[in-house]
């Protein structure tokens, strides 16, 4: 492991600079209209296109509450892939 040794300033600059506020808020911007506007299924399509790992490693309940959708709910989504991909 390597510790890395940042001066003040640098941080400082990195971390209230402008860019990295609308960075930010653009980001959490898109995260709230993901989960406002996109379906139980897609937003779980979602995670598995970009986070393929995830969704064969980290335990159900987990994921659910990533997704924003309940454990029951999460199982149906996972239920109609598990079908659809079996036709």
């Amino acid at each position: 492991e390597t510790l890395t040794w940042i001066p003040y300033f640098h941080l400082h600059k990195i971390f209230y600079s402008a860019s990295f506020f609308e960075n930010s808020l653009m980001l959490s911007q898109l995260k709230a209209d993901i989960l406002r506007f996109e379906s139980a299924n897609d937003r779980y399509a979602r995670l598995q296109q970009h986070f393929p790992e995830i969704t064969r490693r980290a335990p159900l309940t987990m994921i659910a509450s990533y997704l924003q959708m309940t454990l029951e709910t999460l199982s149906r989504v996972r239920a109609s892939i598990a079908n659809a991909e079996s036709k």
